[in-house]
Parts: structure tokens; sequence; C-alpha cells
């Protein structure tokens, strides 16, 4: 049976001190090492897909936009910016 891992991403990266680390380079750097991380796991948990979730970036009313980081294999959206990923 496969699962989903749904990954609050912006909780994710303050709390692992590698990614924390790379905000010094900027958000979006720390966004492609969460989606890079995760991607790595996908590939020891074929069965699992993977959504990383991140708190409010764009307008509307709790839609959700698509992240390049999917290009890494793992889809990333952004809620709109009303709504909170937690």
């Amino acid at each position: 049976m496969p699962g989903l891992l749904i990954i609050d991403g912006y909780n994710a990266i303050h709390a692992l001190p590698n990614l924390r680390s790379r905000l010094d380079k900027g958000l979006e750097h720390a966004r492609d090492g969460l989606a890079m991380i995760i991607r790595e796991w996908r590939t020891q948990h074929l069965t699992w897909d993977a959504l990383i979730v991140y708190d409010g970036q764009g307008a509307g009313s709790g839609t959700v936009q698509s992240s390049r980081q999917g290009t890494s294999g793992v889809k990333c959206v952004f809620t709109s910016s009303k709504v909170e990923a937690d």
C-alpha cells in the first residue's frame, strides 16, 4: 500500500541545522535543500509519495501553487497568502 509523506516545509527547514544554515544563501536555497533530502529519502521508500507544503505565497484563498522544486521529483506547493501550512 503506497503512503504519502506530507512535510511542513518551513518547519522542517528551521528544525534541521543543515537546512537552517542554507538560509544564509536565501530561502530558495533552503527549499531546494529540503527537496533534495526528500528526494533521497524516496529512493529508500519507493512506495511513498512526498509533498512539501509551504506557507503563503500568492493571492487567492485556499489555493496551492506548484513550486519548481517539484522538478526534483518531490511535489512542492504553497498555500495562498491567507492560509498556513500548519
